[in-house]
Formats: C-alpha cells, structure tokens, sequence
C-alpha cells in the first residue's frame, strides 16, 4: 500500500511538473529569457535512480524519452563509476541528449573527474558489475590474449631493461585474471580514444554558462579563474588528447600496452626513465656513426618521458581543477563568501551550480547568499547511506529542489537578487 502511495505520488508530481513547465516556458519564450533547467549531480552507475529523478522532473517520461520540451537539462558529471550500470547510463544520455535534440530542448553531459580517470585509465571504482555488463561469447578469448600479450610484453621489457625475468607464476597469473576480469578488454576499449564512449566523452565539455548559471563538476578556485570558461574546456580536452597522444607513442615504442591501467602505464614509464639516466644504451638512437646525434635523440627521449609523467600536475589532475576542487562545499562562510565574490565577478555569474562534493541527508544546500548550489546528494542510494535522490530547477530565478515526494524552494528571484546586492 505504501509502495503504491509512492508512485502515486510521484506520478501526481510528475505531472505538476510538466505542467507547471510547460506554462512557464511559453512565458519565457515569450520574453526570449532561458528555458526551463533542471540539473542533477552525480549518477554513478545507477541509471534506474537517474530515471527515477528525471521523470520526477519532467525531463523524460515512464518509457525514457524526452518529454522536457524545450527545457535544458544539464548533468555535472560522474556518470560511471562505484555503481553497477556504467554502460547502461551512457547509452541512455547518448540517446537522450539525440532526443532532446530533435525536440528542441537540449542535453548537456558534463565532464566529472570519474569520466577523465576512465579515459586516461584509472579504473580503481569500477565495479565488478559495470565489466560483467560488457561480457560477451568472445571476452574469453580476448582476455586469453591479452593475457599472453602481457606476458610476452613483460618478458620483453624486462630484457630490454637489463633485468631478470619477470616470475610470472600461477599465484601472479591468478591475480593478474583477477585484475582484469571478464569485460576488462571490452570496457576499456570502450572508453578509449576510439571507443564508442570515450569518443563520445571526449566530446563533451567540462563546464557550461546558461546566461549567469555556470555549471561544473566540482569548482572553479581562484587559482585558475584568470582563465575564461571557453580557456578552462580548451585546456581540459587538450590534456586527453595530448595524453592519448603519449599512450599511442609509448605503444608503439613497446614500452606499454594500450591496455595498460594509469598504475601500469605510471609504472612502466618510470621503469623506462630510471633506466635511461642510470644504464642507458645509445645503439637504439643511432643513425649511422653520428654519436652526438644519437646523445640528442636519447636527451629528447627523457626529457620526453619526464613531460608524460607531469600528468599528475595537469589542470584535469590537479586538486583545485574545475573537476576536483571541493573548496566551494569546504570554505568557512566568511572567506568563501570573498572568494565566490571574485570568482563570480570574473565570470558575470550570479550562480555555480556544482555536484562532486555529497550532500547526504541534507539535500541540495545553497551556500554563499545563493552564489553556489551544491547539487551532488547521493542519488547512487545503494553505495551512499543517506543520500537523496533530487534534481535542481531554475526556472524564472527560482532554484527549486525536486525531491521524489516533495519540492523546495531554495532561493525566490527577489530574494536572491536581494541578497546578491543586485
């Protein structure tokens, strides 16, 4: 009886929504202001919680299609990872955002830093349901060869390194299948540069601005705000090109393995370095009896070997980056309402709408006189105990929190422009 209350409920408030929507909208579209925007934070592999919030808020209907009408929907990032439906997810916001489309409103998938850790291969949160859901009848065979691919590679590198053979016993054999279970080989194709969903992904910016609404990840820290928005998506998508461009070359050399994990690639790296400046051994840089062209051509490949592992420094790495920075959840009242203050000047944004940082229990939060929206509440319910699944809507000035059984204003457009001195 209560589960049927529930929908019930939901329902009757689904439809409040669209209503509620659809006569706003016209109004706007009259007046030429922003549509309707709903936005919703981290999803980590739960695609039925997504679904759940956005026909809760008009986006979509029971059956997943669009049914926002013109309205703009905006996810900050963290779609994968932790939670079991990694594919599942990226194929409904792929097909959304194509849907969306062609009704005249529009989808908007952010980059999280768990999208950028997949790509650039740091897989420690995915879960072992997200790999089994790209099992197919030939991810045995392929983990058969990639298995003795790894071993003939680690054979080979050891020898070119002056080491001993590697012991690639039964005890290491089992926890290498261990480490790269069943759907291991297709998922991490998948999100590779020529991957169906790292092409997508690569695609996809890092941060949005809808007329003074800046959306994103985590935060922009005045350490980087000297950069525009357009400077900040820029630099975040050359970093995985020039970091796809480093795999394909150390590929080619034999130093990695494309499929190389970011601990493998890290590792194998470094290997290469230590022994280029302790043993190194010129005959591979020769070209003929020119030895001071063959002392270059070695300086250049570890001053290039040093510039790959600068990576953990890079804007898309780096702690106050726009997809890492927690400051805007963690900053005391009074020196974060200073620094918000800069930032949003230095972008004419009256609003950061952020997620990475979860809000469990509380919901959305407002913070800073409404300069910034904390929208990450633990929609993943089953890894976070205490979350809530929600969306965020601005509509007309209006922040409104869309809960499964209830709605709350958070800021009223008089009383924000108010409390921001406007």
């Amino acid at each position: 009886m209560a589960a049927r209350k529930h929908a019930l409920l939901a329902s009757a408030l689904a439809l409040a929504l669209t209503i509620w929507h659809d006569t706003f909208a016209a109004a706007a579209a009259s007046r030429g202001t922003l549509p309707r925007i709903v936005s919703v934070g981290d999803v980590h592999g739960d695609l039925e919680g997504l679904k759940s919030v956005l026909v809760n808020a008009g986006i979509i209907d029971g059956q997943g299609n669009w049914a926002g009408g013109l309205s703009i929907f905006v996810q900050t990032g963290d779609l994968i990872d932790r939670g079991p439906d990694d594919k599942a997810v990226l194929d409904f916001m792929i097909d959304l955002q194509k849907k969306a489309k062609q009704a005249g409103g529009q989808v908007i998938s952010l980059l999280g830093n768990h999208e950028v850790m997949n790509m650039m291969g740091d897989l420690r949160y995915v879960s072992p349901r997200s790999y089994a859901s790209f099992i197919d009848n030939k991810s045995e065979k392929r983990r058969q060869n990639l298995f003795k691919d790894t071993v003939k590679h680690l054979k080979r590198r050891a020898k070119s390194l002056k080491q001993e053979e590697p012991d690639l016993s039964e005890a290491w054999e089992a926890q290498w299948m261990k480490d790269h279970p069943l759907g291991y080989v297709e998922r991490r194709q998948a999100f590779d540069r020529k991957g169906s969903y790292g092409k997508w992904l690569r695609r996809q910016p890092a941060i949005a601005q809808l007329g003074g609404y800046v959306f994103l990840h985590a935060g922009i820290s005045t350490r980087f705000s000297e950069l525009s928005i357009q400077e900040l998506n820029k630099r975040i998508q050359n970093e995985l090109r020039v970091f796809d461009s480093y795999r394909e070359h150390l590929d080619g050399l034999g130093i990695i393995l494309d499929s190389f994990t970011l601990e493998e690639f890290d590792q194998a790296v470094r290997a290469e370095l230590d022994f280029q400046e302790t043993e190194p051994d010129l005959r591979p840089f020769m070209s003929g009896t020119d030895m001071a062209a063959a002392r270059a051509r070695h300086r250049q490949h570890v001053e290039f070997l040093e510039g790959v592992l600068g990576y953990g420094s890079w804007f898309s790495m780096h702690p106050a980056g726009p997809l890492w920075f927690r400051g805007y959840a963690e900053w005391e009242d009074e020196d974060g309402a200073q620094l918000i203050q800069e930032i949003a000047q230095a972008y004419q944004a009256s609003a950061f709408i952020v997620g990475h940082t979860p809000q469990l229990q509380e919901g959305i939060q407002t913070r800073f006189e409404g300069r910034v929206v904390l929208i990450d509440t633990g929609l993943h319910a089953e890894f976070y105990t205490g979350g809530t699944p929600s969306a965020l809507e601005i509509l007309d000035g209006r922040f409104t929190a869309i809960y499964p059984d209830r709605l709350q204003t958070l800021l009223a457009p008089q009383a924000l422009l108010a409390a921001q001195g406007q």
